[in-house]
């Protein structure tokens, strides 16, 4: 009989405790009056409920009292919420209070990734608050959709209402989502979009080591900027890696390949394409000491997988002398290789040049650097292709300067043996 009674007594201080709540339900929809399904109501910036497919909302239990409600959705390019409002629950009474849905007008997007010499980072930008209780924007990050304020790790903070923009150190084989709050002295005024960004799947080395090959990833489309310190009268080897031999499958296939200055304007060497499996190399000769950019970006833009690139210094000392009296002198080449012949020649004279290869290569690449001049190409690259048949190709030298010419024969793509040879004579 005594357990019935504690029974009894339990039961009944349930039902007066509920008897001291409420109910707070309502509707959310946006400004033309379309429902939402799945969004969180807040109740004192706490989810308690989400709407089901009419839109509809249901929070039980309410002690009595006033309570700030909210209601928002985060899709892909905006976050929609509502304005809060002040509602107050009565117990034993079921409250209304419908919501409506509208674009906090923040939306986060990236510009772009930024190479430096020192690292990678990637540039966030979102549009400007006009809330009058603006206070300061907060950018947090994390590795996981679930992004707010309390899951998130705040990567910048600023007070300046104008500045829109943020940056971030990247890993590699990351995927990071990125929000931007707008704060007042009182809470929450707006939150953005939650921003997904993905890296590639290995580290990109930006500083090329001389003699060493550098291993890499690039996704479609992408545009990888490396650099390597040159020294002034000093030639290098750009070469280009594509092939089982590094990556088993997986490769992007053909490049275009660009050479700068330090400015990052200035080209040392045009923009071309390097062909994959075969170490296509382009030569330079450094008309100052300074650092020279490579831009790389895949010739076919759909195409991503991984690649191989290299800097050699050339030995200018390992060049062949070609007299100039006519006289033949030939060297053997192979994939990759660089042959570097060189002759003494005199200003205000004009020279007739043969240049010729033979053996199973399709192509060979013929240019030619004045010591002086430095920069300055004697030869077009284009027109001095030589071709598999091996029958010699002439191209007149018009000399301004008494000078050291270097003349550079490189292999080109579907490469085989082959031996080069080259004449000068006077004319």
């Amino acid at each position: 009989m005594r357990n019935y009674l504690l029974l009894f007594a339990f039961l009944t201080l349930i039902s007066c405790n509920k008897d001291k709540t409420g109910v707070l339900e309502g509707y959310v929809t946006d400004e033309s009056n379309n429902v939402f399904a799945g969004v969180e109501v807040m109740v004192d910036n706490h989810p308690l409920a989400t709407t089901d497919a009419a839109g509809y909302y249901r929070i039980p239990d309410l002690d009595e009292g006033t309570y700030y409600i909210q209601a928002e959705t985060t899709g892909q390019t905006v976050t929609l919420s509502s304005v809060k409002k002040v509602v107050k629950v009565k117990r034993e009474s079921t409250e209304r209070c419908d919501l409506v849905l509208k674009s906090n007008g923040i939306v986060l997007s990236t510009i772009d990734t930024i190479s430096t010499v020192e690292q990678q980072k990637i540039q966030l930008s979102w549009s400007q608050s006009t809330n009058v209780n603006f206070l300061e924007y907060k950018v947090y990050r994390h590795d996981s959709p679930g992004l707010d304020q309390s899951t998130g790790t705040l990567i910048y903070v600023s007070t300046n209402i104008s500045e829109t923009t943020a940056f971030d150190s990247l890993e590699y084989d990351a995927t990071m989502y990125y929000r931007v709050y707008v704060t007042s002295a009182t809470g929450i005024l707006q939150s953005s979009n939650i921003l997904t960004y993905t890296t590639g799947l290995f580290p990109n080395i930006l500083a090329l080591e001389f003699g060493v090959t550098t291993r890499g990833y690039m996704s479609g489309g992408e545009k990888l900027w490396f650099h390597f310190p040159a020294e002034a009268g000093k030639m290098y080897k750009i070469s280009w890696f594509d092939n089982d031999t590094y990556w088993p499958g997986n490769t992007v296939g053909s490049v275009w390949v660009t050479g700068f200055r330090e400015d990052k304007v200035t080209t040392i060497f045009p923009k071309g394409r390097l062909i994959q499996s075969t170490g296509s190399p382009r030569v330079v000769m450094a008309q100052e000491t300074e650092t020279y950019f490579v831009r790389l970006e895949g010739y076919f833009p759909e195409l991503q997988g991984t690649f191989t690139i290299r800097v050699d210094t050339l030995n200018q000392s390992d060049a062949i002398e070609v007299p100039t009296d006519s006289s033949v002198v030939s060297a053997p080449m192979n994939v990759g290789d660089v042959q570097l012949f060189y002759a003494d020649i005199n200003a205000n004279t004009t020279y007739l040049s043969y240049l010729g290869q033979t053996g199973t290569a399709n192509y060979v690449y013929v240019g030619a650097y004045g010591q002086s001049s430095l920069q300055k190409f004697y030869y077009d690259e284009n027109p001095n292709r030589l071709e598999i048949t091996g029958v010699p190709k002439n191209a007149q030298i018009i000399a301004t300067d008494t000078e050291r010419v270097y003349f550079i024969f490189t292999s080109a793509y579907w490469w085989g043996p082959s031996t080069v040879s080259m004449a000068l004579e006077p004319i």
